[in-house]
C-alpha cells in the first residue's frame, strides 16, 4: 500500500510556496486516478513521489520508506511513463536497451518481450531508430520497459491524448491487469473520466494543491469525489447531473 501522511512538497524557486499537506493511501493493485484541473497538483504530486521534487512527511510503500535514502534507491521501486523522455531518440530502441539493461539488473526480458508481441512491436521495430516510432509505439515500449523493470508503484503521466479511443482503452486495460497481476499500485493522472469510470479502484481528487478527497471507486462514499470530479471537467445543469447519476450503469465519473 502507497501511504503519505502530512506530505508536502516545496518548490525551490518559488520562495516559501509549498503543496500539500497531504494525506492519501491507494491500496496494492490499485488502479488509481489522480483527477483535478490544470494546476491543481496532478503531475506535481508524481514528480514529488519520484523524486524529482523535495519532499516533507511521511511517504511509505508498504514497509518501505520512501523518504529516507537517496533518491537512486526510491526509484528501484518505481516506473514512470509520461511524455519525457527516457532513452536516446537517434538511436535504435533495441540499441538503447544495450545500455539501460545495465543500470537494471533486475530487468525481467522475457516480461519485455511478451509485453512488445501483445503490442504487436516487431523486431524491425525495435531496430528502427527510436524517434521514427509512432507515438503509440513509443508508449508501447515505454510501457514493456516499465514493467518490465518489476516496479512496485508504476505512475502515468497523461501520455494517451495522441492514441485513438479503441487504442488508449486496449492500452489501460493492459496496465490495469498486469498491475493487478503483480499486485502494483497504479497512479494515472488524466483529465479524461468516461471511459476510465468502469476501470477506477480508488480516486484521489486533487484542487489547488490539496486532497479534495481519496476514496475506493466501489463504496457509496465514492459519490462525492466522483461529483465534483464530473461538474470540474463538464458544465452540467442539475438537473442533468442528477440524471447522469442515477443512469443504469451506476454512479460514473
Amino acid at each position: 500500500m502507497l501511504v503519505a501522511k502530512k506530505l508536502r512538497i516545496h518548490y525551490p524557486d518559488q520562495g516559501p510556496f509549498e503543496m500539500g499537506p497531504l494525506d492519501f493511501e491507494v491500496e496494492e493493485g490499485a488502479f488509481c486516478l489522480v483527477l483535478g484541473r490544470n494546476g491543481s497538483g496532478k503531475t506535481t504530486l508524481l514528480r514529488a513521489i519520484y523524486g524529482l521534487l523535495r519532499t516533507t512527511g511521511s511517504l511509505k510503500l508498504g514497509d518501505i520508506d520512501l523518504l529516507s535514502g537517496s533518491v537512486d534507491r526510491r526509484r528501484r521501486y518505481m516506473a514512470w511513463i509520461g511524455d519525457e523522455q527516457w532513452c536516446e531518440p537517434s538511436m535504435s530502441t533495441a540499441d538503447n536497451l544495450i545500455y539501460l539493461l545495465e543500470l537494471y539488473p533486475e530487468f525481467d526480458r522475457e516480461l519485455f518481450e511478451r509485453f512488445l508481441e501483445d503490442f504487436r512491436i516487431t523486431e524491425q521495430d525495435l531496430k528502427r531508430p527510436y524517434d521514427v516510432l509512432s507515438t503509440a509505439q513509443k508508449t508501447y515500449v515505454k510501457t514493456a520497459f516499465a514493467f518490465a523493470r518489476k516496479p512496485k508503484l508504476l505512475m502515468v503521466d497523461e501520455p494517451t491524448t495522441a492514441m485513438d479511443l479503441k487504442t488508449r482503452l486496449a492500452w489501460l486495460e493492459k496496465i490495469r491487469a498486469q498491475a493487478k497481476a503483480e499486485q502494483i499500485v497504479v497512479l494515472l493522472t488524466t483529465h479524461e473520466l468516461d471511459y476510465l469510470r468502469t476501470m477506477a479502484d480508488r480516486v484521489i481528487l486533487l484542487e489547488r494543491g490539496k486532497v479534495l478527497a481519496c476514496e475506493r471507486a466501489d463504496e457509496p462514499a465514492r459519490s462525492v469525489a466522483m461529483k465534483r470530479a464530473r461538474l470540474m471537467f463538464r458544465t452540467m445543469s442539475p438537473g442533468e447531473e442528477e440524471t447522469y447519476w442515477a443512469g443504469k450503469d451506476g454512479p460514473g465519473l
